[in-house]
């Protein structure tokens, strides 16, 4: 969508989406509540104090310097956070690159001939192929906020949809394994934790190489071991690292707490200052204001863990896609390679 949208320099796109923008209805209804409350308040009780005390206005310029102090503090703390987000959402893509570069890599080798046993080849690709699979699985499990946010758009017929386009996803992948993999090695699978799948994946994937370097069919191309010999330790500490990324949802709780714990103070305060300049208006401004800080917040939250479905999460299905295609074309490069070996000579 947004290479789509380039050409526009995405003005379109982001003013016209819908789905997928940040929209924390909760804490936005409590604030609307409560900035409503307070107006009503001001108005029927205390409206002729706050136009004829000079008092008061003194007070409430002060007021406005407070709080003007503790925002630019405040907006200190959320462009840091937003930073932090957003690096964690690149650091996810450049360890799925890393997967991506390695799994290519192992293609290749065997696709060039370097196992010379056919079923050595196709167990050395199939294990790798379950790999991205349950590296997927792992990444994207419990992931059900997508849900949460859909459902607040479009309503129960879409959150519906998407759940069935979940189970679906599911069916798929699981039959995609027992078109891999063995039934006892799928149970042994099954048996497994989701997140230590894929390094049970790897582990067989060595264990294959080593068993082929002892009986000799591993091509005595010192480069081709080498970078076969790289590849799967680089796989396994991204796929440590993405698991992480995955399973830690938040900056440390400290900073998060004193964070919101001020945002609300701002918030909370804003009005004492703008009431008395805007009268029946201040809700209204106050609002668009609390959108802006809560909505900055609750995309923080999104784009932590960027494995999933939401619009701003990385297209998992379709990049794990592009490493079976590639898989797939090492197995038709291995097929056409002993099919030639074994076609008699012209002489």
């Amino acid at each position: 969508l947004l290479r789509e949208a380039a050409g526009s320099g995405y003005w379109g796109f982001g003013l016209a989406i819908s789905q997928g923008r940040p929209m924390p209805v909760v804490p936005m209804a409590l604030y609307t509540a409560y900035l409503v409350a307070f107006v009503c308040a001001v108005q029927l009780f205390f409206w002729a104090d706050v136009n004829a005390s000079a008092a008061l206005s003194t007070a409430m310029n002060g007021l406005r310097f407070g709080i003007g102090l503790v925002g630019n503090a405040l907006f200190f703390l959320l462009t840091f956070r937003c930073n932090s987000a957003f690096g964690r959402w690149k650091a996810a893509g450049d360890l799925w690159d890393r997967v991506n570069a390695q799994a290519t890599s192992i293609a290749r080798i065997i696709g060039s001939g370097a196992l010379t046993s056919r079923r050595m080849c196709y167990r050395v690709l199939a294990w790798t192929a379950a790999f991205v699979v349950t590296l997927k699985q792992s990444l994207m499990r419990g992931k059900v906020k997508d849900f949460q946010h859909y459902s607040v758009w479009q309503g129960k017929a879409k959150n519906d949809r998407l759940r069935a386009k979940q189970a679906q996803r599911a069916e798929g992948e699981q039959k995609l394994l027992e078109a891999l993999l063995s039934p006892e090695d799928l149970k042994m699978l099954a048996g497994l934790p989701r997140e230590e799948r894929p390094h049970r994946c790897l582990q067989n994937v060595q264990r294959v190489l080593i068993e082929a370097d002892n009986v000799g069919l591993l091509g005595k191309s010192m480069m081709f071991r080498r970078e076969l010999e790289s590849c799967v330790p680089q796989m396994a500490g991204a796929a440590t690292r993405m698991q992480r990324i995955s399973d830690m949802v938040m900056m440390p709780l400290a900073y998060v707490a004193h964070l919101r714990y001020f945002l609300w103070v701002w918030l909370a305060a804003l009005p004492y200052v703008l009431v008395y300049y805007l009268g029946g208006w201040t809700p209204l401004v106050c609002m668009t204001i609390g959108y802006a800080l809560l909505g900055m917040e609750d995309l923080v939250l999104e784009i932590e863990v960027p494995y999933g479905t939401h619009l701003s999460d990385y297209p998992m299905d379709a990049m794990a896609l592009d490493i079976l295609m590639v898989l797939r074309e090492a197995e038709r490069q291995v097929d056409a390679e002993f099919a030639n070996a074994a076609a008699p000579s012209p002489a």
